[in-house]
């Protein structure tokens, strides 16, 4: 299958072409307490303060830091470069990292189809080397912990060629599991635990890949649950 020309890129330029390109803040939640790193699943929603990790630090009372961009990919290399999520990692001492990544890789660089090159060099299949374990080795050596977001079910009709994208997703979800596992540090949260395109359309944008405002709030309260009970 050949790779895919777009990545995760709706390019959102009603607030501004700064907005669109993961650099909206909210002013009820400064820089602080949890840093949000990862792809346009992430930064989706934030030019109105509503994306995943807004809604998790607000439900924490959290102050928030969403570095997440659109079409940024875990190892970017190849034509289609909209940003390294590795690069979005700032040192400080970040209480909580939330991260996710690795679908625009699958479908840029492999069209979402024998892509175990591809999710080798993101994370290892038992979960320990790769350049997701690289990052959350930054991370947590500046103090964080770290909640690791996979990726909801796609609309088989999604836009972008992302609609064949659900078996690969799920390989890459394996793999993150299994880092988690192996990691007192690291928590992964299933979006599918909450949404699902049978039982919650509401929470699909209408691109079929996003989440709408209503999806980020429940992902977001999905994340904030989930670093609650590790402070339990």
């Amino acid at each position: 299958m050949v790779p895919r020309l777009f990545s995760l890129v709706p390019l959102v330029f009603a607030v501004g072409c700064g907005a669109a390109f993961g650099k909206a803040r909210c002013a009820a939640n400064p820089v602080g307490d949890l840093l949000v790193v990862g792809d346009s699943i992430l930064f989706y929603n934030a030019p109105a303060c509503a994306s995943i990790g807004d809604v998790a630090g607000a439900a924490l009372d959290m102050g928030v830091h969403v570095a997440a961009k659109t079409g940024a990919k875990v190892n970017p290399e190849g034509r289609y470069v909209f940003g390294d999520i590795r690069e979005q990692y700032v040192s400080h001492p970040w209480r909580w990292l939330v991260l996710n990544g690795g679908i625009n890789d699958l479908n840029q660089d492999c069209g979402c189809d024998e892509c175990d090159h591809v999710l080798d060099s993101i994370v290892s299949e038992d979960g320990q080397t790769g350049d997701v374990p690289d990052l959350i080795d930054r991370a947590t050596a500046d103090g964080a912990q770290i909640v690791l977001v996979g990726y909801a079910e796609l609309d088989p009709e999604a836009s972008w060629g992302f609609g064949v994208c659900n078996d690969a997703a799920d390989a890459l979800e394996t793999r993150y599991r299994r880092l988690a596992e192996r990691r007192q540090d690291v928590v992964f949260v299933d979006p599918s635990d909450a949404i699902s395109l049978a039982g919650t359309p509401e929470a699909y944008a209408r691109d079929g890949v996003h989440p709408s405002e209503a999806g980020s709030a429940v992902i977001g309260q999905l994340v904030a649950d989930a670093i609650r009970a590790s402070a339990d």
